[in-house]
């Protein structure tokens, strides 16, 4: 009956403020906290923080991991794994020749394998574990090895994906992919935040 009414609520994928009030007041007549929120509807939680977004309001994050500057605000924070590409190759030949027969049994090559390295596919893998957070000037990404740090005027696109996100920047060779739990909430409060720097 909760998912019923929240996908009622979230036809246009706005959720306002009144529409909030709404939500919150049938969340607590069926006794839903934070917590089921968190676990049995992360789906829908997911959809309403897009959703508000949408409406232009950004969540703000106390306490985020990373040091922010004075008058500027972290909007959220997720666990996140750096991915990398990685190419892999296959080495294909052939052997050119002749054979000479010399005695019974007994065989005279010439010639050899020839061949050259040829792509075959590639290959996603985990670079680093950490985690992403997004504030009003930039997106970073502090791992175990690795920091990466994307200032918001900088990204030129996104590419979202339900579990990751891919940020090209003018300031970076390579794009940078992360996977993650919702590359649809991140995406929308970057987009968001981006916006509201013009």
């Amino acid at each position: 009956a909760f998912r019923e009414f929240c996908d009622e609520l979230l036809k246009d994928d706005i959720l306002t403020a009144d529409e909030e009030q709404r939500l919150l007041t049938v969340a607590k007549v069926m006794d839903i906290d934070q917590e089921k929120l968190q676990t049995q509807f992360r789906d829908v939680l997911n959809h309403l923080v897009v959703a508000r977004v949408n409406d232009g309001r950004l969540p703000v994050l106390e306490g985020a991991k990373i040091l922010i500057k004075m008058g500027l605000v972290a909007h959220a924070s997720m666990a996140a794994n750096l991915m990398k590409e990685y190419v892999l190759r296959e080495y294909q030949g052939a052997y050119g020749g002749l054979s000479f027969r010399i005695a019974k049994g007994v065989r005279f090559n010439t010639g050899g394998v020839r061949g050259k390295s040829v792509v075959v596919g590639t290959e996603l893998k985990i670079e680093d574990k950490g985690l992403l957070t997004v504030t009003s000037q930039r997106v970073v990404f502090t791992g175990t090895r690795k920091t990466v740090e994307i200032p918001l005027p900088k990204l030129v696109t996104l590419d979202i994906y339900t579990d990751g996100i891919r940020f090209h920047s003018t300031n970076r060779k390579n794009a940078v992919l992360l996977s993650l739990e919702s590359g649809e909430v991140i995406g929308a409060i970057v987009n968001a935040a981006t916006q509201k720097m013009v």
